[in-house]
């Protein structure tokens, strides 16, 4: 048991830090997106709203972000979330 928490201390930055690159890099990605849809860049650092203006641009309906919470309930959720997935992508 010792070895293992020596060994989750040990590999704990190396995670953070590909936790980091990949908020990075969606980061960029979303702030250059959103410069192609006429909106300022600085909207895809802000958690929620950046969603909110994501599914204003794609899908029309500025609240339709609202119904991604459904992917809380087990079942359905996964359901759910393909299908809005898949509402985005489009």
């Amino acid at each position: 048991m010792d070895s293992l928490m020596t060994y989750a201390q040990e590999n704990s930055s190396s995670e953070s830090g590909a936790s980091f690159i990949w908020w990075l890099a969606s980061t960029v990605g979303l702030w250059m997106m959103f410069q192609k849809a006429n909106e300022p860049g600085w909207i895809s650092i802000i958690p929620f709203y950046n969603q909110y203006k994501l599914c204003e641009k794609t899908m029309g309906n500025p609240w339709y972000w609202l119904r991604l919470f459904v992917v809380i309930i087990p079942f359905i959720g996964w359901i759910a979330y393909f299908y809005f997935q898949f509402q985005i992508g489009k």
